[in-house]
């Protein structure tokens, strides 16, 4: 598929990198922040729950963003419909634009029914399924929910190890997906795609190993924090194998499916934070104590503007990466993934020394080049993986058109006999 030159096409991978890098960066800053809360001595500000339920809110703003989206369809619809130029009426796409549902799977349920019989009335079960939106809320809980513990393990991740070392493990991703994949939808991988999960496995284990040979920053647990990135990408996998079942079976639109999923994650984001209030921990003898966010949020201004930057960078990033797989391919996307892994480890270093070693991260030349090295090995796999499966997916589409075009000149012509045939 050719891909013609259009700014945006240059624009959204750079907000990609750029708005990606922000999020890390600032999320590992927010939890570098020493500031007083219920108790008077300062103390780090590890809110990894908080994080999450941010990043809810900002997946929650590409619910807007659809909204907007679909009433400019309309607008233009509308301006259509009332074009001069066109007295013929309105064309049979524009009133299928003007008259789209909300949803994309929105199904007319009083077709075939004659006008004169009285509706008979539904039970619970068939109001509920007849509403799209209900359906849809249900649909998204278990990605909601799948969701909700990948974004939990990886800011307790963000804890415990460099930002670095966590992108890095974010590319994992390809090891889990092909398992859930032939678990749930019956796939078969090319042995190029296996190979490539190889290649990546290789790839992860060698960067794991560099963490081993570096001296951690205060607090910073190294090997809990690759197992906790691991997790959350066993997780992430299964959220987006559950995810491309629903895109394909009931073709939501992705804009719409991450902002309900957002609104959901926040709602189950509440009830997260009133049960780590009643579980031992390290604040104030509880696991995350919420009092003492607000109380640290309200003495620290710094705090404030790390938030507001990493939610709305939060928002940009996931529309802008939605964008580059619609308008680019999965491809374009896994190698902007990792741009956006090596600006992460660019900013972190330059930040070291800058602010005299309180934030950022250290070159060590034994660590530092075994886990470069790690990084371009599983990025490889990746993009192997990737490719495989575009050229699996391109073959099987030309099968089909083969087999359709086949069958199409089968099928004898129906047309009326001529006065030559007849003759």
């Amino acid at each position: 598929m050719a891909i013609r030159c259009q700014p945006l096409n240059i624009i959204l991978p750079i907000c990609m990198v750029l708005f990606g890098a922000t999020v890390v960066t600032t999320k590992k800053l927010q939890f570098q922040q020493v500031v007083p809360g219920l108790i008077t001595k300062p103390h780090a500000f590890r809110k990894p729950c908080l994080q999450v339920f941010m990043l809810n809110l900002a997946e929650s703003l590409s619910l807007i963003v659809y909204l907007i989206y679909k009433g400019i369809l309309h607008h233009r619809s509308h301006r259509k419909l009332k074009d001069p130029e066109k007295p013929e009426g309105p064309s049979e796409d524009s009133t299928t634009v003007a008259n789209a549902p909300l949803l994309l799977n929105q199904e007319d349920l009083t077709q075939g029914e004659p006008e004169n019989t009285p509706p008979k009335p539904l039970t619970c079960v068939q109001k509920i399924k007849s509403s799209s939106v209900v359906m849809l809320i249900i649909r998204m809980i278990v990605p909601s929910i799948l969701d909700l513990g990948t974004g939990i393990m990886a800011s307790f991740a963000m804890v415990y190890a460099a930002p670095s070392l966590m992108e890095v493990m974010t590319c994992t991703i390809i090891l889990f997906t092909p398992i859930w994949g032939c678990l749930f939808l019956k796939k078969r991988f090319s042995a190029l795609q296996i190979i490539s999960v190889i290649v990546a496995l290789g790839g992860t284990i060698l960067s794991s190993c560099s963490s081993f040979l570096t001296k951690p920053m205060t607090g910073e647990i190294p090997w809990l924090g690759v197992v906790l990135m691991l997790s959350a990408q066993l997780c992430s996998s299964l959220q987006y194998v559950i995810e491309e079942r629903l895109m394909l079976k009931k073709r939501y639109h992705p804009l719409l499916a991450i902002g309900v999923e957002g609104c959901i994650g926040m709602v189950l984001m509440v009830f997260i934070l009133i049960l780590f209030q009643n579980i031992p921990g390290p604040e104030s003898g509880k696991l995350e104590n919420t009092l003492d966010t607000f109380v640290q949020i309200r003495n620290s201004n710094t705090i404030v503007i790390l938030l507001v930057i990493y939610t709305l960078a939060a928002a940009v990033f996931l529309s802008s990466g939605i964008q580059v797989t619609r308008r680019l391919s999965s491809v374009h996307r896994v190698l902007i993934s990792s741009c956006k892994a090596g600006v992460v480890w660019i900013v972190h270093l330059i930040m070291y020394p800058v602010t005299s070693h309180k934030y950022g991260e250290a070159w060590n030349m034994a660590s530092s080049l075994m886990q470069l090295f790690g990084f371009l090995i599983l990025v490889t796999g990746n993009i192997m993986f990737q490719l495989s499966t575009m050229h699996r997916v391109k073959k099987l589409k030309q099968l089909e058109m083969n087999k359709k075009q086949a069958e199409e000149e089968a099928v004898p012509s129906s047309d009326p006999p001529t006065t030559e045939t007849l003759v």
